[in-house]
């Protein structure tokens, strides 16, 4: 598909791009050289307003009675899912940190005798649980929207990445913007966890530069969709491009 997509897009009239200038100007400057017209006009995570969800399961009433800052989040959305093995393993750290914990995943039974110290539910509403002062830290895949939802609510991440450009993002996540960690070896381990765990939580040092990071991050990506940013002026660009043809 990927290769089918680039030999396509020499000739597009455009390509939108969901991330915005700011966050890498080479690699913008780059695309530029190589197509007609590029627009980025992101990160729509920022620019799409959140519709109103009703949060069935409570989920924010059960935040609400947690300390700040204390609790793990888990999610991996639809698509990408740990192996039932790495479930198992997850499950084990998360109970041998004693952490507080709100996981969303599909009710099958994983951690019923634990439920004193979490919340295991079939569905969340991601942005308002991660914009509540008690998430500390979002277990993920690396999804990039789950990224930049991250960096909105600035909530540090450990991910485990699956498919497609979650490792990419990672890597970005990790290396470049230094707002969280990967496992090591990409696969779950109860070690792994734990260790992610403790970095964020427990080494002060590091849990605080993440979050410094994190916002200064989330300082970036919210001024291409100002009025007057890049993000805005591309968007009425690529208006004005679809009415001429």
């Amino acid at each position: 598909m990927l290769h089918k997509m680039s030999q396509v897009l020499p000739y597009a009239n455009a390509v939108c791009i969901r991330s915005c200038e700011e966050l890498d100007p080479i690699f913008t400057n780059d695309l530029k050289s190589k197509f007609l017209n590029v627009f980025e006009v992101g990160p729509l995570s920022l620019v799409v307003a959140p519709s109103k969800v009703a949060d069935t399961y409570n989920c924010l009433g059960w935040l609400d009675k947690q300390r700040a800052n204390s609790v793990v989040y888990v999610s991996f959305g639809y698509v990408a899912t740990p192996t039932p093995n790495e479930l198992f393993t997850l499950a084990e750290a998360l109970q041998a940190s004693g952490l507080k914990f709100l996981w969303y995943i599909f009710p099958n039974g994983f951690l019923e005798n634990n439920k004193e110290n979490g919340m295991v539910v079939p569905w969340a509403p991601r942005k308002d649980v991660l914009a509540h002062d008690a998430v500390g830290v979002y277990i993920t895949h690396f999804g990039y929207h789950s990224v930049f939802e991250s960096v909105e609510a600035e909530v540090s991440m450990i991910g485990r990445p699956f498919l497609g450009d979650n490792k990419l993002n990672g890597r970005l996540v990790e290396a470049v913007w230094k707002i969280g960690l990967q496992v090591e070896g990409r696969v779950f381990t109860k070690y792994e966890v734990l260790k992610s765990l403790d970095r964020i939580f427990c080494v002060r040092d590091e849990g605080k530069k993440m979050k410094e990071a994190i916002k200064c991050l989330n300082d970036v990506v919210r001024k291409p969709i100002a009025l007057d940013g890049s993000s805005n002026k591309n968007f009425k660009l690529l208006l004005e491009l679809v009415m001429k043809t």
